[in-house]
């Protein structure tokens, strides 16, 4: 979707952040539409996206036809107040903001044990936790590192 309102050199960033270069935007835009509209005849995975627009600011009729067409998606308008967004998250100068929220669900590959699913606390933001239900698992899989964001993932296969 941001791909969509970009031209120039944010363009170019985007294009070259997703690996779309030497890409036609149609084209990307129409597999992803595929993509979105095979899952959205199953149960498996739910995408909702949603573009958030400062109020006194307008989005072009022409992206947000492509907005509902390709993507099922919308805009609106809204006050970015703190009621909304913690203050601290977003810049002063933010007009636009993208959201995607994706339900999967699916059964894995290798089950997690019941037994071992307990209450654990799972951090919103850096000082606000919930607890939430945590699967353990001992097993060997893929994982990889992203020192600058410290993250760790793991891959765990999900059965179609």
């Amino acid at each position: 979707m941001a791909r969509l309102g970009a031209t120039g050199q944010m363009a170019e960033e985007v294009d070259h952040s997703l690996e779309f270069s030497g890409q036609y935007v149609d084209t990307i835009v129409n597999n992803l539409h595929a993509l979105l509209e095979n899952y959205e005849k199953r149960n498996i995975l739910i995408i909702a996206n949603k573009v958030y627009v400062q109020q006194g600011f307008e989005l072009k009729k022409t992206y947000n036809k492509l907005l509902a067409n390709k993507f099922f998606s919308s805009s609106e308008n809204t006050d970015f107040s703190p009621v909304l967004i913690n203050a601290n998250t977003l810049h002063s100068e933010t007009r636009l903001m993208l959201l995607s929220a994706i339900y999967f669900k699916c059964d894995w590959q290798k089950s997690f044990n019941l037994k071992y699913t307990k209450e654990e606390p799972f951090f919103t933001i850096e000082t606000k936790s919930k607890n939430v239900a945590m699967m353990f698992k001992t097993s060997f899989s893929e994982y990889g590192s992203l020192d600058e964001l410290q993250t760790t993932a793991a891959r765990l296969v999900y059965a179609f």
